[in-house]
């Protein structure tokens, strides 16, 4: 679309916002009391209200209190004669709705008190929509993810509770826009960015890109090694619709670096090694050892809360924002309230894909017939004959230029298990400055104690046992006899293998009990110095201590209780 440069807009606003800013409008409604009706509400003239919300949950609901919920939002919908469209999934809502605006608030005060985890959620509610688009009817899905990421379950989805990116109030989003040393992605699809998208001030921050077809292919263009060089050293400021796609992004992005540290530090001296042993033994590369690192480091990873839709409400006359907002209701699109449709239409570039007339508008069911494709396309109304007749025709503008992502898709699993071992480790549960990462729930490690005699050791291979561990901790000198005492040194370690959440396998991961404070301290600094290898494995092994969480949390769970503990020499790997 076509960005300008400056504009003459009025800054002028009756409530003192800085450029035009209409502050309340900004806030979200989380932990607030819901907004009022609008002054003398009648149901009979004033339309209808529209309501757009999400709420992710951690841990994932069971299946019966996923279907408790789907219950109570069709419930609570019927009840108020709310229409629209609802996504119920086992990580939360995400919810299109319509009705008049009283039961719209019902609808939301009633979620709070069937759950307390709804006061978080920010309900974002439009009064006085004309009647004309409301839904007709109401369609609420059960479905296994919220947002079509490819992230559904334990195993891949990043936790927004350690790797969420930090939520900017539309205002304090505007002020970051101006940042020169600051990254914009938008994380929507191509054609929804092709109507409208920010357009950051002269000196400002730069608009990245990155051509979705669907959500899909971001963690394709995540890892790609032109975005790393984009976002490294950056400010990374993300934005969508309404929020909901940044919630997983930034966590994807921030649990790629997570599980990414010290890889950097490592890469030349594994790089050597690697060289050494391949010249000596005449070995091919493994495909692991082709895998490509992440070397991207952002100094913080931010989202725009609410999204495109508050922002534009916070600032009637646009702001930085240029063009249409692409909606998925009734309404279609959404513009800053202070311009004209004239205006902004000027502001787009968009055509038509068949006569290549500039256009602003979808309509219809019109989508790419390119194989893999599908996304939906603008056709105008000279058009629709031909594209109607002939829909094999109908080519969007990622597929004419034969535009495809580079990287191919990550090992998600792969890469939300060492995040989490980090996190699990003590290197990761700290408020990262580097990062902006969430801290965990139980608190930072600068408020709790690590264990002197646990340790973590991650990078384990599947033929890791307890008396390789042992021999790797408590080295064995050049002796044919071990000594009594190293002999019960051994013994005494005791290890408990850790799985995988949803597989229940082990996944190279394993917390070490040693028999003193002063040999994991011995451990530690070996590993730090010349690093822990088993026996008959290259690579080394990741070792850390354990840290303690809450009196409370621990009296159950200890692993390593008396009562409890039971001693496998081999990993649990079916």
């Amino acid at each position: 679309m076509t960005t300008t440069k400056s504009d003459s807009r009025s800054t002028k606003n009756p409530q003192g916002g800085k450029d035009g800013a209409v502050v309340e409008n900004a806030k979200a409604t989380s932990h607030r009391e819901l907004p009022p009706l609008p002054p003398d509400y009648s149901e009979e003239k004033d339309g209808v209200s529209v309501l757009l919300f999400y709420q992710y949950v951690e841990p994932l609901w069971t299946s019966s209190q996923h279907r408790r919920a789907l219950r109570k939002l069709m419930e609570l919908c019927q009840q108020n004669k709310i229409t629209g469209r609802g996504r119920v999934a086992p990580e939360g809502m995400n919810c299109t709705l319509t009705g008049n605006s009283r039961g719209m608030r019902q609808v939301c005060q009633g979620l709070r008190e069937f759950d307390k985890l709804f006061w978080e959620t920010d309900f974002k509610i439009t009064d006085r929509v004309p009647k004309s688009k409301q839904f007709k009817s109401l369609s609420v899905r059960k479905t296994e993810e919220l947002v079509a990421y490819g992230l559904k379950g334990d195993a891949v989805a990043p936790s927004l509770t350690h790797f969420q990116g930090t939520h900017l109030e539309a205002n304090e989003y505007h002020e970051a826009l101006q940042d020169p040393d600051a990254v914009v992605v938008d994380v929507r699809n191509f054609y929804e960015t092709a109507l409208g998208a920010f357009n950051p001030p002269p000196g400002g921050a730069k608009l990245v890109d990155p051509k979705l077809r669907n959500s899909i292919e971001f963690s394709r263009w995540l890892v790609d090694p032109d975005t790393q060089k984009e976002l490294n050293g950056k400010k990374v400021l993300m934005y969508c619709t309404g929020g909901i796609r940044c919630e997983r992004a930034t966590a994807l992005l921030n649990q790629m670096v997570t599980a990414s540290e010290d890889n950097n530090n490592e890469k030349n001296e594994n790089e050597n090694q690697k060289t050494d042993h391949a010249k000596n033994n005449d070995e091919p590369k493994s495909s692991e050892d082709a895998d490509p690192s992440f070397a991207c480091k952002p100094k913080g990873v931010y989202e725009l809360r609410g999204g495109i839709e508050r922002y534009v409400k916070t600032f009637p006359q646009g702001g930085f924002w240029r063009g249409k907002n692409y909606l998925f209701d009734r309404r279609m699109e959404q513009i800053p309230e202070g311009r004209s449709m004239e205006d902004v239409e000027r502001e787009i570039d968009s055509v038509c894909c068949v006569c290549h007339r500039k256009w602003t508008v979808y309509r219809g069911q019109y989508s790419c017939a390119s194989k893999l494709c599908g996304v939906p396309v603008i056709v105008c109304t000279h058009c629709t004959t031909h594209a109607t007749e002939n829909p094999q025709s109908l080519q969007c503008d990622l597929c004419r230029e034969n535009y495809r992502p580079r990287a191919a898709q990550p090992d998600l699993a792969k890469i939300k298990r060492k995040a989490e071992e980090k996190v699990l480790a003590g290197s990761g549960g700290e408020k990262d400055t580097t990062n902006n990462m969430r801290p965990a729930k139980k608190g930072k490690h600068d408020s709790r104690e690590r264990y002197s005699d646990r340790l973590f050791l991650s990078r384990l291979p599947l033929t890791a046992t307890v008396t390789k561990i042992q021999q790797a901790l408590i080295p064995v000198e050049t002796e044919t006899v071990i000594s009594t005492k190293k002999q019960k040194q051994h013994n005494s370690i005791r290890v408990h293998w850790l799985r995988d959440q949803e597989t229940h396998s082990f996944y190279g991961s394993c917390m070490v009990h040693m028999p003193s404070a002063a040999l994991a301290s011995d451990v530690i600094a070996r590993a730090s110095e010349t690093g822990i290898r088993l026996a008959g494995h290259k690579k080394r092994v990741k070792v850390s201590y354990v840290w303690k969480r809450k009196e409370d949390d621990m009296k159950d769970d200890d692993p390593f209780a008396s009562t409890t503990f039971q001693a496998r020499e081999f990993p649990p790997i079916q």
